[in-house]
């Protein structure tokens, strides 16, 4: 649906507006940064003034459901603002994005994620949380991370989990080209006796 009207007060322009709703079904994406669509996408879209408002949308992205909210705006140079929650296993997660594609993970995971900057080359920033996530066969406990992905550098803020009995604490980044380079700091704790977990960990 469509609507135009006039503000002003007397004796000053006149002042022009104008809204145009319309719900999207069944719409596919590709987003800089991903390697696949988001597809499945259905909602309302509202524009006004310039502004495109994206109200209850659901999408998938890797068969995960997921659901958002933001809008696109300063058309001459469009930017997004756009807020995205989901729940689903890593092993499909894993598979939307280059640096993670062939990584051995698994697990149920929560993200809360920002999708903020220009349209066509925007940072993510998703915050992750897993009761149990699992790399290479090594269990995880109580993960917690905030991940920031922004052109080809993925940097991992206060990466938290529990490992056997050792609580690790830490941060990362990873340069995603032809080949990945990576850098990760972490700090352990635990008692003595748990110390071969550390061991194992480490590799």
């Amino acid at each position: 649906d469509a609507t135009a009207f006039a503000t002003g007060a007397p004796g000053t322009p006149l002042q022009y507006h104008y809204s145009l709703g319309f719900g999207l079904g069944g719409a596919a994406l590709t987003l800089p940064g991903l390697i696949k669509p988001v597809r499945d996408i259905r909602g309302t879209l509202a524009l006004y003034d310039g502004t495109f408002f994206i109200r209850g949308m659901h999408a998938a992205l890797a068969g995960i459901p997921m659901s958002a909210q933001g809008a696109i705006f300063q058309f001459a140079k469009p930017q997004i603002r756009m807020g995205v929650s989901g729940d689903g296993n890593m092993s499909a997660l894993r598979t939307a994005f280059r640096f993670s594609s062939d990584q051995p993970l698994s697990g149920a995971l929560h993200l809360g994620i920002l999708v903020e900057g220009t349209l066509n080359d925007p940072s993510i920033v998703a915050n992750v949380t897993s009761p149990r996530l699992y790399y290479r066969g090594f269990p995880f406990d109580r993960l917690r991370t905030r991940v920031v992905y922004y052109h080809t550098s993925v940097a991992f803020e206060r990466l938290r989990f529990k490992y056997g009995g050792v609580d690790a604490d830490g941060h990362g980044s990873l340069e995603v080209g032809d080949h990945v380079r990576e850098r990760v700091d972490m700090h352990f704790v635990a008692p003595a006796s748990n110390l071969p977990y550390a061991g194992a960990l480490l590799g």
